[in-house]
C-alpha cells in the first residue's frame, strides 16, 4: 500500500576521503488522510546497518499532499572494501508498521580505493592556487555577463524520464521547479514513474530560470478487493518471514543448549573421577587393607552417587532439550498451518478470479439473450397492434356505410309509412262515401 512517495535527489553519492557521504530524501504523504510516519533502513549484503545513521527522525504528523525531508548520513569504517554498495528506506505508519508501509527503490553510494595511486594534477600541487584563482576570475566574468545579458534557453526533452533525472536536466538547463505547483501525475500504465508530458513543450526558447511542469505516469487505483488481497498476503509473507526467524533463533538455542549440556556432564564425570582418584591413592599411602577396603567401599558410594548426579543432570538436560524441541515442532506445524493458509487463499483467489469471470459471461449473455427476447416481443406486439389497427379500420369503415345504409332504409320506409297512411285515408274516405 502506497502511503508516501520517497524521492532521492542524487541516487548515486561517493564517500569521501574520510568515508562520510549523504544522502537527501524527499516524503511526500500521497494518502486522503494524516499520518505518523517513521522510518527504517533495509540494508542490501554487504552493506551493514552500522554504517547507516538517520540525522533527523521523522517521527511526526504529515498532513496530506504535504513534504518532509530525511537525511541518512554514512560513515563507512577505514578497512572497508571499494565497492558500489546500496539500501532501501523504508516508510510505515505507526499504528500499522506491518500494513501501511511504503520502500523506496535502491539508493548506492559508492567507496573509492585508497590505495590508487594520485594522478599527475595531485603531484604538481604548485600550480593548484593559481589555477584556482584564475578559474574564480572566468566564474565571476561569466556570471556577470550571465547576470547582466537577458538569455534565452532551448526547453529540454523530459518525456520517458524519470523524476531525479528529469529534475538534473531541469537544474542543469538553469530553468525552474516547485514541486508543490509544477508537479502533477496521470494515469499511464505504460510509462510509471516516467515523465509522460511537459509544459512549455520541448525546443522552445523561454527565459531563464523560468518555471516548467511535468507530468508523471502513474499506475490506476486499486479497487478495494485488490487491496485488501496485497495488504493479506504482505501480513502474511511477514508472518513467515517471522516464524522463519523464530525457528532459526530456536534451532541455535537448541544446538548450543545440547553442546553446553555435554560439555557440562563430561566435565562433572572428570571432576568426580580425579577426585575419587586422588582420594584412593592418599588411602592407599596412609591406611591399612582394612581401611583400603572401606575406602573402596566409600569410592563405589561416591561413584554410585557421582552416576546419579549425572543421571539427574542428564535427565534435567533431556527434559530441557524436549521442551525445547516442542516448541520447535510446535512452531513448525504453526508455519506448515500458515503456509496451508497461504494456499488456501491463493485458491480462494483463483477460484474468485475464475467464478468473476464466468458471472461477467454469464450476466453478459443472459443480458442479450433477454434483449433479443425483449425485441423480439416488441417487434411481435407492433405487428400484432398493425394488424388489429387495420382490422379496426376496415371494420369501421363497414361500419360506417352500414349505417349509412341503415339511415337510407330508414328514411324510405318512413316514407313508405307516410304514403301507406295517405292511401289508408283515401281508402277511408272512399268507403264512407259509398256507404
Amino acid at each position: 500500500m502506497n502511503l508516501v512517495t520517497i524521492n532521492e535527489v542524487k541516487n548515486a553519492v561517493t564517500c569521501s576521503s574520510d568515508g562520510s557521504a549523504e544522502h537527501v530524501f524527499n516524503i511526500k504523504n500521497t494518502s486522503n488522510s494524516s499520518l505518523k510516519i517513521d522510518c527504517q533502513i533495509l540494508t542490501n549484503a554487504p552493506t551493514q546497518e552500522d554504517w547507516l545513521n538517520i540525522v533527523n527522525l521523522p517521527s511526526q504528523k504529515l498532513e496530506p499532499s504535504t513534504i518532509t525531508q530525511i537525511s541518512v548520513q554514512i560513515t563507512v569504517p577505514e578497512d572497508c572494501a571499494s565497492d558500489n554498495y546500496s539500501y532501501r528506506l523504508r516508510i510505515f505508519d505507526t499504528k500499522k508498521p506491518g500494513e501501511r508501509f511504503s520502500e523506496s527503490h535502491a539508493v548506492y553510494f559508492k567507496v573509492p580505493d585508497k590505495n590508487a595511486p594520485k594522478s599527475e594534477e595531485d603531484k604538481k600541487c604548485k600550480w593548484c592556487i593559481p589555477a584556482a584563482i584564475a578559474a574564480t576570475l572566468m566564474i565571476s566574468i561569466t556570471l556577470t555577463a550571465w547576470f547582466l545579458i537577458p538569455a534565452k534557453i532551448l526547453v529540454p526533452d523530459l518525456t520517458n524520464m524519470s523524476f531525479n533525472k528529469a529534475i538534473m536536466a531541469i537544474s542543469k538547463n538553469q530553468l525552474g521547479f516547485d514541486e508543490k505547483n509544477n508537479f502533477k501525475t496521470i494515469v499511464s500504465e505504460n510509462n510509471i514513474n516516467k515523465v509522460v508530458k511537459q509544459d512549455p513543450p520541448a525546443n522552445v526558447e523561454i527565459e531563464k530560470g523560468a518555471f516548467i511542469t511535468i507530468w508523471i505516469g502513474q499506475n490506476r487505483k486499486l479497487t478495494k478487493l485488490e487491496l485488501q488481497l496485497t495488504e493479506q498476503t504482505k501480513a502474511l509473507s511477514l508472518a513467515l518471514k517471522q516464524e522463519k526467524d523464530k525457528n532459526k533463533t530456536l534451532q541455535k538455542k537448541y544446538q548450543s543448549d545440547v553442546t553446553r549440556a555435554k560439555k557440562q556432564v563430561l566435565k562433572n564425570a572428570d571432576i568426580t573421577r580425579t577426585k575419587a582418584l586422588a582420594n584412593l591413592t592418599v588411602s592407599l599411602k596412609i591406611q591399612n587393607k582394612r581401611e583400603l577396603a572401606k575406602q573402596k567401599s566409600v569410592y563405589q558410594k561416591q561413584q554410585k552417587q557421582a552416576l546419579s548426579n549425572l543421571q539427574s543432570i542428564y535427565k534435567t538436560h533431556k527434559n530441557k532439550i524436549s521442551t525445547v524441541v516442542s516448541k520447535y515442532e510446535q512452531q513448525q506445524q504453526k508455519l506448515q498451518r500458515t503456509i496451508r493458509s497461504m494456499k488456501g487463499l491463493n485458491k480462494f483467489i483463483t477460484r474468485l478470479s475464475k467464478d468473476a469471470t464466468k458471472r461477467r459471461n454469464k450476466t453478459k449473455t443472459m443480458i442479450i439473450n433477454s434483449l433479443t427476447r425483449a425485441k423480439m416481443k416488441t417487434n411481435t406486439i407492433v405487428s400484432i397492434y398493425n394488424n388489429r389497427a387495420i382490422y379496426f379500420r376496415s371494420f369501421l369503415g363497414q361500419l360506417r356505410s352500414l349505417t349509412e345504409f341503415n339511415n337510407k332504409r330508414i328514411s324510405e320506409i318512413v316514407v313508405a309509412s307516410t304514403n301507406q297512411q295517405k292511401i289508408v285515408k283515401e281508402l277511408r274516405l272512399t268507403l264512407a262515401q259509398s256507404r
